[in-house]
């Protein structure tokens, strides 16, 4: 089973690898690894995310970290977080790090955590262009005011993403029906899934850089899709699809 996924594993990234190594092919990178023994708490790294202040937070298993380029500083459940698994990791407007959690919600300030919801695992969060927090738990949508959650229902379907592009503009993707995007505190259609793709679940909405018009949508087991110019199709395709 083990051998089974490395192979799904490395079925998914290769390709990307080969994408992005022919394009960087005339430049030379350094690559720094960084382990328990330079102050990660955890090995296994779920999440890294990018605050303002351009340090990055990585969320693993055993807590989450912050690396200013020089050292590490983590927190875990013995400072105040209510699990030490790390789903998902956005700043607020008020340069909060929020952190999707397997139990809720914490709030990490100047150092201090705080706990502004338990609830289930919060596999996703996100900021609109407002400044409103959003995130999913148990496939459905929610957003935060004043720390309660507000749910959301699209045609009362399950919902398996939920991420911005590089304008702040929020997506989400609907199983058995499309991507929504955000317009106006609306969720309106912005690309239909097609009768053969209404059950891919996408996991990750990737948006294109240089091609605005280009989306990937990151499955579990069904490989990578592409779409352009509002036609989907298979980027490459898993090996149990």
């Amino acid at each position: 089973m083990c051998h089974k996924q490395f192979i799904i594993k490395l079925k998914f990234i290769i390709p990307f690898v080969l994408i992005f190594s022919l394009k960087l092919s005339a430049q030379n990178y350094n690559f720094s690894n960084y382990s328990l023994k330079e102050g990660l708490p955890q090995s296994q790294v779920k999440v890294i995310y990018q605050a303002k202040n351009r340090t990055l937070w990585l969320g693993t298993f055993g807590g989450v970290s912050n690396f200013d380029g020089k050292e590490f500083t983590s927190y875990s459940k013995a400072n105040g977080l209510i699990s030490n698994s790390i789903r998902s990791i956005v700043e607020d407007n008020q340069n909060q790090i929020y952190l999707g959690t397997e139990a809720g919600i914490n709030i990490l300030k100047e150092g201090k955590v705080s706990t502004i919801l338990k609830s289930s695992e919060v596999y996703a969060l996100s900021k609109d262009k407002s400044g409103t927090i959003w995130g999913l738990s148990d496939y459905k949508l929610f957003s935060l005011k004043n720390g309660k959650q507000i749910f959301y229902s699209i045609e009362g379907l399950s919902i398996t993403s939920l991420d911005s592009d590089h304008n702040g503009d929020l997506y989400v993707s609907v199983r058995g029906k499309g991507i929504f995007k955000l317009v106006n505190n609306s969720w309106v259609l912005y690309l239909k899934f097609s009768a053969d793709l209404v059950d891919i679940g996408a996991k990750k909405i990737l948006f294109d850089k240089r091609n605005t018009a280009r989306i990937y949508l990151l499955t579990l087991r069904k490989g990578v899709f592409v779409s352009d110019k509002g036609e989907i199709k298979p980027f490459f395709a898993d090996v149990e699809s």
